[in-house]
């Protein structure tokens, strides 16, 4: 990336008001999320290196035998790896729908911040309910010291979360009222056309976050799965294999589909689509075989992360099917992100600092308000 890329960047970030807060509270969000998880990440290393002395190696007269506690104290790790994933992923994907004025992305990073926070109700309830379990299976463990080393962590990371995604949400209105009405007026004067662009531009941003997902699984099906099956028969074994190289697959496919919407190529498409359609299946199955199994084990976090995964990955499929219908139509030259030449056109520049003064004195108005 060259100098001057990244120069007309910044000031695409610097040109507004509402941009420049909006990347400032991005970059704030991650460094405070991120460090509160990590904090969490210790706690659980902490843990682990309290209770695993404790074990014992052999099931006789004892309450702490290995193999009844090994695996779920292994959970969490898979869950702070998603987080720090997805913590990552959010400054990212927000500063970049800033740069290139993407409502669709901001809109979709705003769903995503809610979920992160509702994910994170899901990770405290599996402390809980791992601290419980231990606390049972292993009754020589300190329960003061268990219940204590999570409440001052995960609650701060929760309440947090929330917290930033209200900002984030308020943000993205202001963003909305300054960028909506201006992304798709300034390349397409045909309402199909624009309908079909708004299709295009959902698919990418449904692509991305699908992406997202695949990885964070990785960690999972590695970090948590695979020691679940280890001593499983030699056929779910096989099938654990299958899932994890559909996985590895799909950011293979995930690229084709990119390269498709770029060039209108029908077989790129074709091909994403039968492959999605296989994934869409593949998580479906790992629903139904192992969602029992999980619940039994307190592991609400990996139904619910499975079920939105499976969501996001059947909306990718209905939205590849959609944006596959406009192809030939006319929109290959105005798919791509707009240029940053274009965002620094006089006449957008001119609507959105007029925007921009109309969303400070709503900002104003709100505080004189409260």
């Amino acid at each position: 990336m060259s100098f001057t890329n990244l120069k007309k960047k910044w000031k695409a970030i610097r040109s507004t008001r509402v941009t420049a807060i909006f990347a400032s509270l991005a970059v704030i969000q991650f460094l405070v999320l991120e460090s509160l998880q990590l904090k969490i990440l210790v706690q659980h290393i902490n843990l682990a290196e309290y209770v695993v002395p404790n074990l014992q190696f052999t099931r006789a007269n004892s309450t702490c035998y290995l193999n009844d506690i090994l695996t779920p104290l292994s959970l969490p790790y898979s869950e702070n790896a998603i987080f720090l994933i997805f913590h990552a992923f959010q400054v990212y994907f927000i500063i970049d729908s800033i740069i290139y004025r993407n409502t669709i992305c901001i809109i979709a990073a705003t769903i995503l911040n809610f979920m992160i926070g509702i994910f994170g109700i899901f990770q405290a309830k599996d402390s809980n309910a791992l601290i419980t379990g231990l606390q049972q299976t292993c009754t020589k463990l300190d329960p003061t010291y268990l219940y204590s080393s999570f409440t001052g962590i995960e609650v701060p990371h929760l309440a947090t979360a929330f917290v930033f995604t209200a900002f984030v949400a308020t943000l993205t209105y202001f963003f909305y009222k300054m960028f909506g009405l201006v992304e798709y007026a300034t390349n397409l004067s045909d309402n199909s056309l624009n309908s079909a662009y708004r299709t295009r531009m959902i698919f990418k941003a449904l692509l991305k976050v699908n992406l997202l997902f695949i990885f964070s699984y990785c960690f999972l099906s590695l970090g948590a799965i695979f020691p679940l099956i280890r001593d499983s028969a030699t056929v779910t074994k096989y099938l654990f294999l299958t899932h994890f190289l559909i996985l590895m697959f799909s950011f293979i496919f995930a690229s084709i589909a990119f390269f498709a919407l770029v060039e209108e190529s029908k077989n790129g498409m074709l091909s994403f689509m039968i492959f999605w359609g296989l994934l869409v299946v593949d998580l479906f199955y790992l629903l139904v075989a192992h969602g029992s199994f999980a619940a039994a084990i307190g592991w609400a976090f990996w139904i619910l992360f499975t079920v939105i995964f499976l969501i996001v990955t059947i909306a990718t499929f209905v939205f590849a099917i959609l944006a596959f219908k406009n192809f030939g139509k006319g929109l290959k030259t105005y798919f791509n992100h707009l240029s940053l030449q274009e965002y620094e056109s006089s006449l957008f520049l001119q609507k959105a600092k007029v925007i921009d003064a109309e969303n400070h004195r709503d900002m104003r108005t709100w505080r004189s308000e409260e």
